[in-house]
C-alpha cells in the first residue's frame, strides 16, 4: 500500500520537501537528502580503486564498471565500447553533432550540461575545488585530482621503455618522443 500512496502523491500539486538553498522541491525524503549533498559536498561512497567519491551508492556501483574492464555497451555507428550506458548516450552526440547546452555569455555550445557548468567558471573566475594541502584552487574536479598526485607521489602513466612515471599521459608521450625516439624508430632494410 505504501508504494500506491507514494505514487498518488506525485499527482498532487503540493511537494513535501523544499531545499532552503535553491528552493527546489521534492516529493520524497530520500530525493531531498541526495539533493542536499550537492550543496554540502557530502559524498559518503568512495571507490576503493581510484578514490573518487559519490553522493549515492548507486552512482558508485555504476562507476565501478569502469574498473572491471567490461564494456557491454557498443556504439552501433563506430563500434566503440563503453562500460556505462550513459557514456554511450553522451558518445552518440559526437556522431549527431547535438550540442543542446549553450553559454548565454559567449554562445559556445556543449553536448553535456556538466561541460557547460565547467565552462561558465571561465567567465565567473570561480575555482571551487581547493587542495587541502597547499590551497591551490581549480575550476574542475579533474584538475584537483591531477594536482593531488603531486602531493601523493602517484604517477599512473608509466613509460614502457624506462619505467619513469608521469601524472598525465601527455607528459608521458612527450617524454617518449624526446627521450626514446631512437628506441621507438623501427628500421626496415631491403
Amino acid at each position: 500500500m505504501a508504494s500506491l500512496k507514494d505514487h498518488q502523491v506525485t499527482h498532487g500539486t503540493e511537494k513535501f520537501f523544499k531545499c532552503e538553498v535553491c528552493e527546489k522541491e521534492f516529493f520524497y525524503a530520500q530525493s531531498y537528502k541526495y539533493h542536499m549533498r550537492t550543496h554540502n559536498g557530502e559524498k559518503p561512497y568512495s571507490c576503493e580503486t581510484c578514490g573518487k567519491s559519490f553522493t549515492q551508492n548507486s552512482n558508485l556501483k555504476d562507476h565501478m564498471k569502469i574498473h572491471t574492464g567490461l564494456k557491454p555497451f557498443k556504439c552501433e555507428m563506430c563500434g566503440k565500447d563503453f562500460a556505462r550506458k550513459t557514456d554511450l548516450g553522451h558518445h552518440y552526440k559526437t556522431h549527431t553533432g547535438e550540442r543542446p547546452h549553450k553559454c548565454d555569455r559567449c554562445g559556445m555550445t556543449f553536448s553535456r550540461s556538466g561541460r557547460l557548468n565547467a565552462h561558465m567558471r571561465l567567465h565567473t573566475g570561480e575555482r571551487p575545488y581547493k587542495c587541502d594541502i597547499c590551497s591551490k584552487a581549480f575550476r574542475e574536479k579533474s584538475g584537483l585530482n591531477r594536482h593531488s598526485m603531486i602531493h601523493s607521489g602517484q604517477r599512473p602513466h608509466k613509460c614502457d621503455i624506462c619505467g619513469q612515471g608521469f601524472i598525465q599521459s601527455g607528459a608521458l608521450n612527450s617524454h617518449k618522443k624526446s627521450q626514446h625516439i631512437k628506441e621507438t624508430v623501427v628500421t626496415v632494410t631491403a
